[in-house]
């Protein structure tokens, strides 16, 4: 946050979203002024309309079976 702010940057911690890849610590994160927890998440989907799903494992499955209910 005091990064984004110093830039003048817009920054939206309800958008901040945590992803765990190669280790099992169980950190908790929070940001902003209010000291809210940031949301885990184990899979995360791609904003450029690409529609690339990312799996905290980096495993392709998840990928994989939405392209394939797509393209069915």
């Amino acid at each position: 946050m005091s990064w984004s702010e110093e830039w003048l940057l817009k920054f939206n911690p309800e958008k901040c979203k945590l992803m765990r890849i190669g280790h099992g610590l169980q950190t908790e994160y929070k940001i902003d002024r209010e000291r809210k927890k940031i949301t885990k998440s184990r899979f995360h989907r791609g904003k450029n309309d690409l529609g690339i799903y990312f799996a905290d494992n980096l495993k392709p499955g998840l990928h994989c079976t939405k392209a394939a209910s797509v393209l069915g």
